[in-house]
C-alpha cells in the first residue's frame, strides 16, 4: 500500500476528484514501467522513466559486459571497464546515450522497481487498484448486486444517491415478539419504513413469547458486518425488493443466498400476527404469521443521502423530502388544523375566515342543531325547540311494545341476538363477572361441547358441567360460574358458544352499530366451544377487535360474560346422528341419545361393508371378513370400522372363533383350503406377544405338534387344517405364527360394546 500511496502522490493533483482518470493514470504507469526496447551495437539513446532514482552501476548491472560507455546531458560518463561512475544516479525523466560492444534485446530499467519485493510488486498494486475501483464504484455508481457497505445492494432509488443493503448472511431464527401486544407505528409497509418499524418494536420492549432470548428486530440491531452496526429489520416492501432483485427469481439469481424458509418483516399485522414471506417464491398464501413463530431474519441497512423525517402528508411536520420514516410525525387535535384554527364545518362557531387560533370550536349536543332544536328523527318530539325525548328501546312513542331490539335491556340483560321470527333471542348479562376464570378440563376433550353455532352454548355448558371439569388452580370453571350466576330473578344463564360470543361483539360490543353499549373490556373472553383439534385449548374472542381463535390454553384466566335465552325457543337434540334428533330444535339442550356402539337406533346389530355378522360373545359383536388381507391391512381395516382384530381371552372364546370358521366353510373342509385360516389380534413386539387392544395376555392356544410359535413371523393366524396328512388329527383351534406383511387370510373383527 505504501507504493500505491506514492503512486497517487506521483499522479498530478489535477486528476483528484476524477476517479476514472486516476485509475487510467495508474494503469498507464504500470504499462510504462513494463516497457522494454532492443538496443543495437554502437551508439543508442534511452530515457529513464522509473519513479525513483537508482545508482547507474546497479541499474545497468545486468548488461555491464556489453557496455563501453554511458553519457548524460552534462557530459558525465560511466565507464564499466574502468569501474568509473561519473553520472551517479539515473534521474527520472532524463535521457542518456549508451555505446554497446554488442546488441541487447529486451533492455529495461524498471524491473528492479516493479518486482523488487515479492509481496509488494506490480501484481499486488493491481489488486489494490481493483479494490480501489470497487470502492469508488460503490461511492459513485452502486448497482443492484454489488458488494458494498457491508453487504449486497438490493435497492437503489431513481436518483442513484441512496439505497438499501442486505446483510451477506441470515442471522438465525427468531420470534417477532410482542405476542398479544399491538405495536403503535410498526405497521409501515413501503420502502423507507423498515427503520421506523424496527425502532417502534425495540421501544415497545418486545420479548419472545416464552420470555427467553431476543426478538427478530433486536437481532438486526445487534448485528455487525464490515464495521457497520446500523442494521434493521426490513419492511414488507423492502423484503419484496430483496426477493425481486437478488432473490431466487431475480435476473442475477439468488445472489443473496436466501433459504427456502420464511423471513420476518418488521411490518406488524395485528396484536398476534406480523408479515412474513418466503424469498424463494414470495408465496402469497403465506401472508401472515403468528408472532411466536421462529422465522429466519436477514438484516438490512441504508446507504447514501437518505432524508429522515415524517412521511405522512396528514401530519403537521410532514417533510415532502423525507424518504425514510423516523417516527417523528405530529398531528393536530381533531377539528383543528396544524395552526390551531377551528376547521370543522360542523362546529357552531366555524369561521372560514379565521386566521388566528383560539381553540374555540363549539359543537351542538348530539341530536340538536346549533340553535338548540331537536333534530333527531328518532325522537318523539323531533323538530321542537326542546330537549329530545325518546321511547324506550323496543317501544314506540306511545309506550306500545314493538319488538325486541339489539341493545335493549330486558329479560335480565341486554339483547344481542333476535332470530328472523323476532320471537326468541339471547341476552347478555349487564356486566362481566368480577373475576377471570379458567375454562377447565386442561388436557381433556369435552366431545359434546365442541359445537360453535348460535344455539349451542347451553348444551356446551351442560356437557362441561357433566364432565366435572376441573381447573389447575382449584377454582371454578367459566362454565360453572355462569351456571351459578343469578340476576333480576333469572338463574338459567350459560357460557356462550363461539358464534354466540362473536354475535355479542358484532351487536353490542365494539363491532356493533351503536358501539360498546354492553361495556365489554378490550380483553379476551371465553366461549363454551371446545377445540376439536387440541385438548389443551378452547375458542375465545378478543373484544378489542372481534378476532376469534382457539389459541388460548384452557388454563388461561380470561373474562366471562354469562348469557341466557328468551322467547319461544325449541329445545331439543340438534345432532343429526343422534337417535332423537329434532329437526325443529333451535337450541341444543344436551338431550341427544345415541345408539349403543355396534347397534343402530332400533337395536339392530350394525353392519359393515365387507363383513358378515357372525354373533356375539360375552357382550361383544363379531364379524367375519368376506375377503382376505395380510395381517397389517386386516388390523387397519378393523380399526377404521371402530373395532380391532379379535382378541381371545379364554378357551370358550377360542372355541367360538373355531366353530365360526367351520360353519363358514362347512363344504370346503380340506387340507388344501387355505381360506380356513383366520388372523387374530396377537402380535409380537420386542420379543413379547400382546393383544392389539392391550388386553392382558393370559390365554394362548399355540399348535403343539409343530412347536408353535416356530419363529415364522410376529403375527398370529389360526390353524387351517381340519386334518393334516402328516399328523392325522384335527388342528382347528390351534395357532401358528406368521409374517405380518405376507400371506393373505380371512380375519375376525371384534366390536367391543361398552
Amino acid at each position: 500500500m505504501k507504493k500505491l500511496l506514492y503512486i497517487l502522490l506521483f499522479v498530478p493533483l489535477a486528476l483528484f476528484g476524477q476517479e476514472d482518470d486516476i485509475i487510467t493514470q495508474l494503469n498507464q504507469s504500470f504499462d510504462a514501467w513494463n516497457v522494454s526496447i532492443d538496443l543495437s551495437e554502437g551508439w543508442n539513446m534511452f530515457g529513464y522513466g522509473c519513479p525513483n532514482p537508482i545508482d547507474v552501476v546497479d541499474g545497468l548491472s545486468n548488461h555491464t559486459e556489453s557496455i563501453a560507455i554511458v553519457k548524460d546531458n552534462n557530459g558525465a560518463v560511466y565507464m564499466p571497464e574502468w569501474d568509473f561512475n561519473g553520472i551517479g544516479d539515473f534521474t527520472p525523466g532524463f535521457g542518456y546515450q549508451i555505446k554497446l560492444t554488442e546488441a541487447i534485446e529486451g533492455f529495461s530499467l524498471c524491473d528492479w522497481y516493479v518486482n523488487d519485493i515479492p509481496e509488494d510488486n506490480i501484481v499486488s498494486l493491481q489488486v489494490e487498484v481493483e479494490e480501489l475501483t470497487l470502492e469508488i464504484k460503490c461511492l459513485t455508481n452502486p448497482e443492484i448486486g454489488d458488494n458494498c457497505f457491508g453487504g449486497i445492494v438490493f435497492y437503489v432509488d431513481e436518483t442513484g444517491e441512496h439505497g438499501l443493503i442486505a446483510a451477506p448472511e441470515d442471522v438465525g431464527g427468531y420470534e417477532y415478539g410482542c405476542y398479544f401486544t399491538e405495536i403503535p407505528g410498526a405497521e409501515g409497509v413501503s420502502i423507507g419504513t423498515g427503520f421506523n418499524n424496527t425502532l417502534d418494536i425495540i421501544n415497545n420492549m418486545c420479548t419472545p413469547n416464552g420470555g427467553d432470548g431476543i426478538t427478530a428486530a433486536q437481532a438486526t440491531i445487534d448485528y455487525i458486518s464490515g464495521a457497520y452496526d446500523d442494521w434493521f429489520l426490513p419492511s414488507l416492501d423492502e423484503l419484496e425488493a430483496m426477493y425481486l432483485n437478488i432473490g431466487e427469481t431475480s435476473a442475477l439469481g439468488n445472489v443473496g443466498g436466501f433459504s427456502d424458509w420464511w423471513y420476518w418483516t418488521s411490518t406488524e399485522r395485528n396484536f398476534i400476527q406480523a408479515e412474513s414471506r418466503s424469498l424463494s417464491s414470495f408465496e402469497e398464501w403465506h401472508l401472515i404469521e403468528w408472532k411466536y413463530q421462529p422465522n429466519t431474519v436477514r438484516p438490512i441497512r441504508a446507504f447514501g443521502n437518505w432524508t429522515l423525517g415524517c412521511m405522512d402528508s396528514l401530519a403537521c411536520n410532514f417533510n415532502p423530502n423525507a424518504n425514510m420514516a423516523d417516527g417523528s410525525c405530529e398531528y393536530p387535535e381533531q377539528g383543528y388544523d396544524c395552526d390551531g384554527n377551528c376547521v370543522d364545518e360542523l362546529a357552531c362557531n366555524f369561521n372560514p375566515n379565521a386566521n388566528m387560533a383560539d381553540g374555540s370550536c363549539e359543537y351542538p349536543e348530539q341530536g340538536y342543531d346549533c340553535d338548540g332544536n331537536c333534530v333527531d328523527e328518532l325522537a318523539c318530539n323531533y323538530g321542537l325547540n326542546e330537549q329530545c325525548q325518546y321511547p324506550e328501546l323496543g317501544y314506540d312513542c306511545d309506550g306500545n311494545f314493538v319488538e325486541y331490539v339489539l341493545g335493549m335491556e330486558t329479560e335480565g340483560g341486554i339483547v344481542f341476538y333476535v332470530d328472523d321470527t323476532g320471537e326468541h333471542g339471547l341476552v347478555a348479562a349487564l356486566e362481566d363477572l368480577e373475576e377471570t376464570y379458567e375454562w377447565g378440563c386442561y388436557g381433556d376433550f369435552v366431545s359434546e361441547a365442541q359445537y360453535t353455532p348460535i344455539g349451542y352454548g347451553n348444551q356446551n355448558t351442560i356437557e362441561i358441567l357433566n364432565q366435572n371439569c376441573q381447573t389447575l388452580n382449584s377454582g371454578s370453571t367459566a362454565a360453572q360460574v355462569t351456571s351459578d350466576y343469578e340476576n333480576q330473578g333469572y338463574s338459567d344463564w350459560f357460557l356462550p358458544s363461539k358464534f354466540e360470543l362473536v354475535e355479542m361483539y358484532n351487536s353490542i360490543g365494539n363491532g356493533g352499530f351503536n358501539g360498546n353499549v354492553a361495556n365489554f373490556t378490550d380483553q379476551v373472553y371465553w366461549s363454551s366451544s371446545d377445540d376439536v383439534g387440541s385438548q389443551y385449548s378452547a375458542w375465545v374472542v378478543n373484544f378489542e377487535d372481534g378476532f376469534h381463535y382457539w389459541g388460548s390454553g384452557k388454563d388461561a384466566n380470561l373474562r366471562v360474560r354469562p348469557i341466557r335465552a328468551f322467547g319461544n325457543w325449541t329445545m331439543g337434540c340438534m345432532n343429526e346422528t343422534a337417535c332423537n334428533f329434532n329437526p325443529e330444535a333451535n337450541m341444543a339442550d344436551g338431550s341427544c341419545e345415541y345408539a349403543q356402539e355396534g347397534y343402530d337406533c332400533e337395536g339392530n346389530v350394525s353392519q359393515f361393508e365387507g363383513f358378515i355378522y357372525i354373533g356375539a360373545y360375552e357382550g361383544n359383536n363379531y364379524y367375519l371378513s368376506q375377503g382376505m388381507s395380510v395381517w397389517e391391512d386386516a388390523n387397519l381395516l378393523c380399526n377404521n370400522n371402530g373395532g380391532h382384530l379379535v382378541t381371545i381371552s379364554n378357551e370358550g372364546e377360542n372355541t367360538f372363533v373355531t366353530n365360526t370358521l367351520i360353519d363358514d366353510q362347512s363344504e370346503n373342509l380340506t387340507y388344501e383350503n387355505w381360506e380356513l385360516r383366520c388372523f387374530i389380534g396377537l402380535k409380537k413386539t420386542d420379543e413379547t406377544w400382546s393383544w392389539v387392544n392391550d388386553e392382558t395376555t393370559t390365554y394362548s392356544s399355540w399348535a403343539p405338534s409343530t412347536n408353535e410359535p416356530s419363529g415364522d413371523g410376529n403375527c398370529t393366524i389360526t390353524n387351517h387344517d381340519i386334518y393334516h396328512p402328516n399328523y392325522g388329527e384335527n388342528y382347528f383351534g390351534y395357532w401358528n405364527d406368521q409374517a405380518c406383511d405376507s400371506g393373505e387370510a380371512k380375519f375376525i373383527m371384534e366390536i367391543e360394546i361398552d
